[in-house]
């Protein structure tokens, strides 16, 4: 399974909440890194294709973020946005830090499920621009 995360750096320059990390190891084109736990907000995604799969993902979760929930609330946007690739593939939006499953309101759309993930080590290829069918190949 490829596990992949989008960020950008207009999310680094500004008050954007990143899921932390501590890099282990450094190569030429990637680096070893140690995530630690958080909660997730995810959709199981069904069509093929990563562009596809990828805009149908976002939709449903940021649809919640900005408000398709039982309160009519606002979440903030955090970094990175998660792509597990797979037989199934999977989007995952990190809830911010501050926000306890318990607190979170309920989503209107029952496909968003929320998982809370342990600590993950990964490697991490840094690349210009946006994934696509494309870069997804060649990594």
């Amino acid at each position: 399974m490829l596990t992949q995360g989008q960020s950008s750096s207009f999310d680094n320059q500004s008050n954007t909440e990143e899921l932390n990390y501590k890099v282990l190891k450094t190569f030429d084109k990637f680096e070893i890194r140690s995530y630690e736990p958080a909660l997730f907000s995810s959709v199981i995604l069904t069509k093929k294709g990563y562009r596809e799969n990828s805009s149908d993902g976002f939709s449903v979760l940021a649809g919640y973020i900005f408000g398709d929930n039982d309160r009519n609330q606002k979440i903030a946007m955090t970094s990175p946005v998660v792509m597990e690739l797979g037989d199934t593939s999977k989007m995952l939006f990190m809830i911010p830090s501050n926000l306890e499953l318990n607190q979170l309101p309920s989503p209107n759309n029952s496909k968003i499920a929320f998982e809370q993930q342990g600590q993950r080590i990964l490697a991490a290829i840094r690349f210009d621009g946006f994934a696509d069918n494309k870069k997804n190949r060649t990594i």
